[in-house]
């Protein structure tokens, strides 16, 4: 996890809460949140929490949430977002609610203590199912304000489908991944389809490197003529990174959103970072 806290405090203290959306991500390491104030179309804020490794999980994600959220005093919105490497994506035209765990089967094996959830990627016309683990979902359940449940891969594949739509050249083969702590997501859109949704687990930066190569191998797509777009827990002059542009011609990092206005501190971290959790929409 990249440690952020660039949180617009004093902003923050004058506002409403029911004019303020709170977004809050959970990944393997710990969670992260940020507020956006949406008369101004405008990011206040952004801090993220690395718990303990030898500390339980649920206890450290309570006591965060109970400084973060007030039922008495509640947001017009909250967000909980959940990173974790086992997702998988059905086409809406095969899609069964029922049979969630028969497509989960296909890919993954069925854990005790766990709850699948799907969530509709109305871009993607498909439905993608995620597991959160139940003393977890027990967290999101015990707020009682509105609220919304997505895996963090549906701001990743709908973002992207949404912006692909108005590329010059939709025939280029585009290739985006998004990095997390232990495994990443990657996504290949072409002529404004998805035709490739993955997730590989990894240890080392050089699993990431053979993932990538071993895609672009299968599948050829061409070095040369086509675009590698990073985000997520990645640094700009990594090893990784170095050797991915000696192995693909356009290799480029995630950008700012201008569509949105930002808290100056914003202005100290890489946008990469964060950059499709701050676009979930």
């Amino acid at each position: 996890m990249i440690s952020v806290n660039i949180v617009d405090s004093n902003t923050e203290k004058v506002l409403e809460k029911a004019k303020l959306e709170l977004s809050i991500l959970f990944t393997e390491n710990g969670l992260s949140y940020f507020i956006f104030y949406r008369d101004e179309n405008k990011i206040l804020g952004l801090k993220s929490f690395e718990f303990e490794k030898n500390e339980d999980y649920f206890t450290q994600a309570s006591n965060i949430l109970a400084e973060i959220i007030d039922d008495e005093n509640p947001y017009d919105l909250v967000r909980f977002v959940v990173a974790d490497n086992k997702q998988t994506i059905v086409p809406e035209a095969i899609f069964d609610e029922n049979n969630i765990e028969t497509y989960w089967q296909l890919n993954f094996e069925t854990q005790s203590q766990t709850k699948l959830m799907y969530h509709y990627l109305s871009r993607a016309k498909s439905f993608i199912i995620f597991s959160v683990d139940e003393s977890i979902e027990t967290l999101f359940n015990n707020y009682k304000g509105k609220k919304s449940i997505t895996p963090s891969s549906a701001s990743f594949v709908e973002f992207n489908l949404k912006r692909n739509k108005l590329v010059e050249n939709p025939d280029l083969e585009r290739v985006y991944v998004q990095v997390y702590e232990n495994y990443m997501e990657v996504i290949l859109l072409q002529n404004h389809n998805l035709r490739l949704f993955n997730t590989y687990t990894y240890k080392s930066p050089n699993d990431l490197l053979y993932y990538i190569i071993n895609l672009y191998e299968q599948l050829k797509i061409s070095q040369t003529e086509s675009e590698l777009v990073l985000s997520g827990f990645i640094e700009t002059n990594s090893l990784l990174a170095l050797n991915l542009k000696k192995f693909v011609k356009i290799v480029y990092f995630e950008s700012r959103n201008t569509d949105y206005n930002y808290f100056y501190k914003f202005q100290d971290i890489a946008p990469h970072y964060y950059f499709y959790f701050l676009n979930i929409s």
